[in-house]
């Protein structure tokens, strides 16, 4: 459609909201007062998001945001979502995975921030729901690369003893699938290092972050 060769009955104009409040207020007045757009799109985050979203509600102008922000469409008709929220991306993903999958043990292996620790209490909480059993939880420095000592936590089964005093236990849990709400990069990083330890037949899954 925006073709630089050919003919567009459409013009697309950038504004630049620099992550500030402010910043998005002035450029969602400028699209719409000077350069009389017909519908904004929003890629901005957190305040300057939520600033840009009111503005245009305010001249009434429609804006279509992509944020997983569940309220954000209660400020009012002109506002849109084009992204899942993190409780639909959750019950979507344990319907899968009870229901097509056929799983029902599952692990989590997640991230020791905000983002892991919610998605984390959201998938126990659907998983239950469901019918399945959560075997196991563990929790990791996101800031690290090396994930091999958070995984040897997760997957050991502590009740079963080592060879001798002081051995890790040698016996795994039995899972169907492992929860990772992480980035791409860490996903593929943990899965590389569970490649590595050689555990095979577990379903891996994630959420939109592995986009």
């Amino acid at each position: 459609v925006f073709d630089r060769g050919g003919y567009s009955p459409f013009t697309l104009i950038m504004e630049d909201s620099q992550n500030s409040r402010e910043t998005a207020v002035k450029a969602v007045s400028k699209l719409a007062d000077e350069d009389g757009v017909i519908c904004i799109i929003s890629l901005s985050e957190g305040v300057a998001d939520e600033a840009a979203v009111n503005e245009a509600q305010r001249l009434n102008i429609p804006i279509l945001t992509v944020t997983s922000q569940k309220d954000i469409t209660t400020v009012g008709d002109y506002v849109f979502r084009n992204f899942p929220t993190n409780n639909r991306q959750i019950t979507s993903l344990v319907k899968y995975a009870v229901e097509d999958a056929g799983s029902t043990r599952f692990a989590v292996f997640y991230p020791d921030n905000t983002y892991g620790r919610e998605m984390k209490d959201l998938f126990l909480e659907e998983v239950l729901r469901c019918g399945g059993r959560i075997i196991k939880t563990q929790s990791y420095d996101a800031t690290k690369a090396d994930f091999n000592a958070a995984l040897d936590a997760l997957m050991s089964d502590e009740k079963t003893p080592g060879v001798s005093q002081g051995e890790p236990p040698k016996r795994r849990i039995s899972i169907d699938a492992l929860f990772i709400p992480d980035s791409y990069i860490h996903a593929r990083s943990i899965a590389h290092q569970l490649a590595r330890q050689k555990v095979q037949g577990v379903q891996l899954l994630g959420t939109s972050a592995w986009h």
